[in-house]
């Protein structure tokens, strides 16, 4: 049942969001579940952030490696303001400067 409720969930957002008139990052009108989810699940969007994402596991090489539990990750709660990812406008990210 938890599952069922989820796509209910999913789904009811999705109609809202086409209602509104909201276009996704690429300017689609249709919105899957897939990037829906993906913007409930992104810290950033709650005001949270999570450190040491990556790694740089040779500083000569300068190569980036995903942490996969190499080294401490940290959780930080309210780091910063919450973002309001659907404004009025569509848009569903601030303009680039």
């Amino acid at each position: 049942m938890p599952e069922e409720a989820e796509v209910i969930r999913l789904i009811a957002i999705k109609k809202t969001l086409e209602c509104m008139g909201a276009v996704t990052v690429t300017g689609n009108k249709n919105w899957s579940t897939e990037s829906i989810q993906r913007i409930l699940r992104n810290e950033k969007y709650a005001g949270d952030v999570l450190l040491q994402k990556t790694y740089t596991a040779n500083f000569i090489d300068g190569k980036i490696k995903k942490n996969d539990g190499e080294l401490p990750q940290y959780y930080i709660k309210d780091n910063h303001p919450k973002r309001n990812v659907f404004s009025n406008s569509g848009r569903t990210r601030p303009e680039k400067r």
